[in-house]
């Protein structure tokens, strides 16, 4: 309600509409779009708890205002963070209002007034169940970690390897060359031999 006007020209009036954004700023759902309204009523809408919150409840997510425009971006009109239990909370009474405002700037936008906000098929997970998906995410970290240190054993235990086989080559090569090195010296003393017969 009240919201503030968007358009340059003033005989012009904004086309709004909402999005629905995680914290991670993705997108989970666009209301309709009224045309030159600037108190507009939005139909109801549903949105899966697991792609807004992933079924957390209290997790922040952000609801922002646009203007719908052809020929250029859209333009915001204003945005705000909530939770699914602050919007439940506050609609069960004679509904909750928030504020518009464009981040960098603290001014009023206007107003959004959430009057019906509720959850059908959802039961939140129980204390034993919570406990349980801890311990199994915590099981995969160890798990993580085990590979990962699987892995550096492996790393290492290839460089010794290839260590060893650079020693026994080298070893190889110092045997061929001290025999080379006889048979040289093993040449000179036959012919230093023939030398003096002469």
């Amino acid at each position: 309600k009240k919201f503030d006007n968007a358009e340059p020209m003033f005989y012009n009036v904004s086309d709004p509409y909402f999005v629905l954004k995680t914290v991670g700023s993705e997108e989970v759902y666009r209301s309709e779009t009224l045309r030159n309204n600037l108190n507009p009523t939005w139909s109801a809408g549903e949105v899966k708890l697991m792609a807004l919150c992933g079924g957390d409840l209290d997790k922040t997510f952000s609801v922002t205002t646009f203007d719908k425009n052809s020929k250029r971006a859209d333009d915001e009109m204003g945005s705000f963070e909530t939770t699914v239990n602050e919007m439940i909370v506050g609609s069960q009474g004679s509904g909750i209002d928030y504020t518009l405002t464009i981040k960098g700037k603290g001014k009023s936008k206007g107003d959004v007034y959430v009057r019906v906000a509720n959850i059908s098929g959802y039961q939140a997970p129980s204390i034993t169940a919570a406990k349980n998906m801890a311990a199994v995410g915590a099981a995969k970290i160890c798990e993580l970690e085990v590979d990962r240190k699987d892995e550096a054993a492996k790393a290492a235990a290839q460089v010794v390897a290839e260590a060893e086989a650079a020693i026994i080559e080298a070893r190889a090569a110092a045997e061929v060359a001290s025999s080379a090195f006889d048979e040289a010296k093993a040449a000179a003393d036959t012919a230093a031999a023939t030398v003096d017969a002469l």
